[in-house]
């Protein structure tokens, strides 16, 4: 689902209409992939960054249009369907703005003519709320395609013809399938998600915080071997990268105890004993924090012994993916409960079983 507005100006050219979206700040791009556009069409988006406003941005295409349009000139604009509520407020101020310089009617797909995309103040995230909003469904999209490209996995049953064998044998078969390579490559992919969600999360969080702040301003260049050079200070100044982001690439967090550490100094957050708990995690009522100390350390082995576990099969590796997915909603719902942010009411992820 998403909203489309299309605009029929009484009196814009094509170059009338390419310089208001210049003004607006919209960036060409190559094509529209959804909805196939007449030659000569000029295809535009808007993304706001600062205070992680947008989450899917504004797609705008001026096209060739003799039958609507007097000059021969239309719009199209389109918020997707988990677009943010200032994604959706920007559509509406260009629709405005368009109509109050050149006249003209517009159709909103869900509202009808000319009627204005509604938006509820509820729907406006703080800063903190939206992107770590957008970090977490970065992550919990990417766990559940993982999840879906392991369910569509056929394997093969090598004790289809040696179900009767003896016990050694059987296990024997079972430590050479194939699968195991496959399954025990895969672990470093959930130690990833783990890692880029809690660098990301520290990074929103120390933007915003006003503790985090005071503490990263005490911290000495000589003691961050992420800034080496003016550049780096100056890539800082002109927005290209976050100071916070810069900060972050210099903790270590695919270690619970570094992760832990950086929490509690930089925000007073013990990640530790938040995911100090026993949880459901499929069948099983699971420690979170030793489940996944023991995740780490199969990580350890592969990456740095080459050495993989004879048990992590399809369900064993099920059962971790979804240890993971119940890991991160549990720090989320911290921070709804404890610090009274909004980040899940418009997840589609949050609370699913993968």
């Amino acid at each position: 689902m998403s909203i489309v507005i299309e605009y029929y100006p009484d009196n814009a050219s094509k170059e009338d209409l390419t310089e208001f979206f210049k003004r607006e700040n919209f960036q060409k791009c190559e094509y529209y992939f959804l909805k196939p556009f007449p030659k000569g069409a000029i295809y535009l988006s808007w993304f706001e960054h600062k205070d992680y406003k947008s989450i899917d941005g504004l797609e705008a295409v001026i096209y060739p249009d003799k039958e609507k349009s007097l000059n021969g000139w239309s719009v199209f604009t389109r918020t997707r369907v988990w677009a943010s509520a200032y994604d959706k407020q920007k559509q509406n101020e260009v629709i405005k703005k368009l109509r109050k310089q050149f006249g003209g009617h517009f159709y909103n797909d869900l509202e009808g003519k000319n009627r204005f995309i509604k938006i509820d103040t509820s729907e406006f995230l703080t800063p903190s709320e939206s992107g770590i909003f957008q970090v977490y469904e970065k992550v919990k999209s990417q766990l559940s395609t993982l999840n879906n490209a392991i369910n569509d996995h056929k394997e093969l049953d090598y004790l289809e013809n040696n179900n009767n064998a003896h016990k050694d044998i059987v296990k024997l078969i079972k430590e050479s399938s194939p699968s195991l390579a496959l399954y025990n490559s895969l672990v470093p992919f959930l130690i990833s998600a783990l890692e880029h969600f809690f660098r990301e999360l520290f990074v929103v969080l120390a933007e915003f915080d006003v503790y985090g702040k005071e503490e990263i301003r005490k911290i000495k260049l000589k003691d961050t071997r992420e800034f080496n050079t003016i550049e780096d200070i100056f890539n800082v100044r002109s927005e290209l990268t976050k100071i916070e982001r810069e900060i972050a690439k210099g903790f270590n967090f695919q270690n619970l105890d570094r992760i832990n550490e950086v929490f509690k100094r930089f925000l007073k957050i013990d990640i530790r004993a938040i995911i100090s708990v026993q949880k459901k995690v499929l069948a099983k009522n699971a420690f979170l924090a030793t489940e996944l100390e023991e995740l780490i350390e199969r990580r350890h082995q592969i990456i740095h012994h080459f050495g993989f576990s004879t048990d992590t099969d399809k369900a064993k590796y099920i059962y971790f993916l979804n240890l993971t997915n119940c890991i991160i909603d549990t720090v989320i719902e911290f921070l709804e409960q404890q610090k009274g942010m909004r980040i899940t009411k418009n997840s589609i992820y949050y609370g699913t079983q993968l």
